[in-house]
Formats: C-alpha cells, sequence, structure tokens
C-alpha cells in the first residue's frame, strides 16, 4: 500500500512539473526555450503516466500481472 501511495505522490509532482513547463513555454519569447520547455513537460507527462499506470496495476485485482497492459497503453506515441 505504501509503493502505492508513493506512485501517486510522485505522479502529481510530474504533474505539476509538466504545468509549468508548459505555462512558461507559453509565455516564452525565445522558440528554442519555449520548444525545450514544452518537449520537458511532455515528458514530464508520460513518467507521471507510467506512475499512475503501476499504481493502478498495483490496485487491480490481477496485481502485477496486469501491469504490462495497463503501461502499454500510456507508452509514448511517435
Amino acid at each position: 500500500m505504501y509503493r502505492e501511495e508513493e506512485n501517486m505522490n510522485e505522479s502529481k509532482y510530474f504533474l505539476k512539473l509538466t504545468e509549468r513547463c508548459h505555462r512558461l513555454a507559453m509565455e516564452c519569447t525565445d522558440p528554442h526555450t519555449a520548444s525545450r520547455l514544452a518537449t520537458l513537460g511532455d515528458e514530464f507527462l508520460n513518467k507521471a503516466a507510467q506512475l499512475s499506470s503501476k499504481a493502478a496495476a498495483e490496485r487491480s485485482p490481477y496485481g502485477a500481472m496486469n501491469g504490462a497492459v495497463v503501461a502499454a497503453r500510456w507508452s509514448p506515441s511517435a
């Protein structure tokens, strides 16, 4: 149970970083910096999704057996 809560706290932290990076990217006047901030925000979002999926897999009735399927849904698309 403790690990699940830790994943959720980490997930929320990365979501806050995502919002911050995307907000800064929208306000930034330098295109290169804005692009890098947006990319960084997307990376944080993917990390939050992975952590959230791990927590959901730990709560599921099938446990870790279902984790690979849940995580595959959150894989970043090209």
